[in-house]
């Protein structure tokens, strides 16, 4: 005769319950494996397939919960951020904006958000703040540069004085000096 184990689940997971089943043997005799209980296996099957789904929605809301509670994380220190930088952010006057909440449910994250909906707004200020620095730097740079000496050849002024020694000029020299005072010009040494 032989012997085959059957598998039977149990309520308790760690425990398995195995039943033998004799089978006919080889010569054909009328030993009858013994049913079955095909109802009562079909029910724990079903059981088990409904606690799995209960694990998997758990897992899955817990999942959900943990990247909401993480974008939420997020979303503060981008607010943060945001307010150093525009002191006019407001999170909660953004939140009201229907645009602003589309682009939040697209995956944008705040910065990138806030952003998009202000881009005209944040351009012309930047553009502004440019003007009124180069505005502050010209004005200090022409006021410093009264302060300082101007340097050689900026200035219409020589910077050095040369005076001629009579004595020590050329015949040529002296005969230059002497056609221009025939012309009227006055020569000063």
């Amino acid at each position: 005769m032989k012997f085959k184990k059957n598998v039977i689940p149990t309520d308790d997971k760690d425990n398995i319950m195995a039943n033998d089943t004799m089978l006919s043997d080889e010569s054909g005799a009328n030993d009858a494996p013994e049913k079955l209980d095909i109802d009562a296996l079909t029910k724990r099957i079903e059981e088990l397939e409904k606690e799995n789904k209960q694990m998997k929605e758990a897992l899955e809301t817990k999942d959900s919960d943990m990247l909401m509670e993480q974008t939420i994380r997020s979303w503060i220190k981008d607010g943060e951020y945001l307010k150093e930088k525009y002191p006019d952010f407001n999170l909660d006057e953004e939140t009201a904006n229907p645009g602003f909440l589309n682009l939040l449910r697209g995956g944008a994250d705040l910065k990138s958000a806030y952003y998009a909906i202000h881009h005209d707004e944040i351009v012309k200020k930047l553009i502004e703040e440019a003007i009124n620095d180069a505005q502050i730097k010209t004005a200090e740079a022409i006021k410093a540069r009264g302060k300082r000496p101007l340097e050689n050849g900026m200035s219409s002024k020589s910077t050095a004085l040369f005076k001629t020694d009579v004595s020590k000029l050329t015949p040529m020299q002296r005969a230059e000096i002497a056609a221009r005072v025939a012309k009227g010009e006055t020569i000063t040494f």
